[in-house]
């Protein structure tokens, strides 16, 4: 039996952040400790590659979770009747035997 799981959003903390949040945000997203994954993207840092790189495209690219979560406005279609282009067809309905 497997139960379903939402999918992670990657974002930057506002709340728990050094710096950009970057390292608070992929905590709070995966469920892990802020302190545990800074420690890693410092050590990381001793690894020769594009980590100072990496970090700075995610600082830009990254939403802040406010801007993830933000309440997105919900546009419903109309149900006005005298409104045209909703594909609904708001005659009365006929009889089909032609009484």
């Amino acid at each position: 039996m497997s139960t379903a799981t939402a999918p992670t959003r990657l974002y930057r903390s506002t709340r728990d952040k050094r710096i950009a949040g970057v390292c608070g945000g992929i905590a709070e997203s995966m469920g892990w400790d802020p302190t545990t994954v800074r420690l890693i993207a410092a050590l990381s840092v001793l690894l020769p590659g594009p980590q100072f790189l990496a970090y700075f495209i995610a600082w830009i690219v990254l939403p802040t979770d406010e801007e993830a979560f933000a309440a997105q406005p919900v546009q419903y279609p109309s149900a006005d009747p005298s409104s045209t282009g909703s594909g609904t067809d708001w005659s009365a309905p006929t009889d089909p035997s032609g009484a």
